[in-house]
């Protein structure tokens, strides 16, 4: 829509909100109108009349509170996008819109209150004072990680010289578990993995599997927490175990053998190795604590409001990435969650702000082979075939987000790269 065929005022109804009135002149309204009836005339197939030669009148009879109203609609449409771009607005939600009827003339006069992303301006950014903790790796912890691999790499093997089941045997049971006769299914498991004595079941289950025998089938009966599922809270539970097989966790031993296993070739070798990865893992935190530190002094020293539509919309992803399991608590969760995630939503989103505005600032771009290599390095990452991962990012907004972020990760190194780090012993 041409600038002169609508007018535009802004004025300000809140700190991020403010009201655009448009006027579309009748011309423009009763141009539209036309040619929208030109189009239906050439369209429509009406009984008594030759293809193309329906009347207007018996089209507006018929048809005219439809046109009117897509008209309407599309006109709207335009001015409101015409009128953003001229007072620079940026909308961050759709707007509330509010039109008049048409009067004699049929000026179109609407109004749209809109949500807007602040207007920052990134002035003070140089000479960030921020901790990097220095990256030590002890021996201790070379040999916990050794150990936790022989641990993840443990195997199951069947018990032969005894029958009684012992602490810390793995015992592969059948489970019937019923209430007041009635079968809990839920509850109920064939072929269930157990580590006898370890207590972590309601009524320590799990301890009281010690001193049965394989093949051994008992009742037990387990008083369920106030707290638990309130299909079973507070009430007694019948389980009907069977002891079917009877196993050891049998760890393997850190020899030249297992580091080979592991794809070294010895267990010096392994030990390197894991070193190696504690120390990329130790820089990589480190370089973090530098990226949340710099973000932190840019907030403080930019103090703005984030909109508060996009706040909410960033919690809605971070709740969605927790995958809140289905059932009857599963909205009271998430609402307890919402208010624990909102100030980190809250921080992101203001980081976002902060970051597009010194990108534009400092004429950052990004470029279609930057986005390619990002895609091949996730799927890379991810293990995943390069063009399936390539086909998931056809889609234009998610080509667009990926974007967005490379964009922010430039403008984030360039406020890194004027700052003034130093490195401290961390507890």
């Amino acid at each position: 829509m041409a600038e002169a065929e609508a007018r535009s005022s802004v004025e300000v109804v809140g700190p991020l909100k403010k009201r655009v009135d448009v006027e579309v002149p009748a011309a423009v309204v009763q141009a539209t109108l036309d040619r929208a009836f030109q189009d239906l005339q050439g369209r429509v197939r009406l009984r008594g009349f030759r293809p193309g030669k329906a009347p207007r009148a018996v089209l507006e009879k018929l048809y005219g509170q439809r046109v009117r109203g897509e008209v309407i609609e599309h006109l709207v449409q335009d001015a409101y996008a015409d009128a953003l771009g001229r007072h620079n607005l940026h909308a961050v939600a759709a707007p509330e819109i509010i039109v008049e009827p048409l009067g004699d003339p049929q000026v179109l006069r609407f109004s749209a209150t809109v949500e807007i992303c602040p207007e920052v301006v990134v002035s003070d950014y140089d000479g960030i004072e921020v901790s990097r903790p220095a990256v030590r790796v002890t021996d201790d912890e070379v040999e916990r990680m050794l150990g936790q691999l022989a641990e993840a790499a443990a195997e199951l093997t069947p018990v032969t010289d005894r029958d009684e089941i012992e602490p810390g045997d793995i015992v592969t049971m059948a489970v019937a578990a019923s209430l007041g006769g009635r079968r809990i299914q839920e509850l109920s498991r064939d072929r269930a993995l157990v580590a006898a004595g370890s207590g972590a079941f309601p009524g320590a289950l799990e301890e009281r599997l010690v001193g049965l025998r394989k093949g051994q089938t008992t009742d037990l009966d387990v008083t369920y927490p106030a707290d638990a599922n309130p299909a079973v809270a507070g009430q007694e539970v019948r389980f009907h175990v069977t002891a079917q097989d009877v196993g050891r966790r049998q760890v393997p031993a850190l020899d030249d053998e297992f580091a080979r296993r592991q794809g070294q070739g010895s267990l010096e070798e392994l030990r390197a190795a894991v070193r190696q990865g504690l120390e990329r893992e130790g820089e990589r935190r480190a370089d973090a604590a530098v990226r949340d530190g710099v973000i932190d002094t840019l907030i403080a020293r930019h103090p703005f409001d984030a909109p508060e539509v996009m706040v909410e919309r960033r919690c809605d992803a971070l709740l969605e990435s927790l995958r809140v399991p289905p059932g009857p608590e599963r909205q009271e969760m998430l609402a307890t969650l919402r208010k624990e995630i909102h100030p980190r939503a809250e921080r992101d989103v203001k980081t976002a702000i902060l970051l597009d505005a010194l990108a534009a600032q400092q004429a950052l771009g990004v470029s279609d082979e930057e986005v390619a290599v990002r895609i091949d390095r996730i799927a890379d990452g991810a293990n995943e075939p390069r063009e399936r991962v390539r086909g998931l990012y056809h889609a234009p907004e998610r080509r667009q987000a990926l974007r967005a972020q490379i964009l922010r990760e430039k403008a984030l190194s360039v406020v890194v790269d004027r700052s003034k780090i130093r490195t401290v012993e961390g507890p």
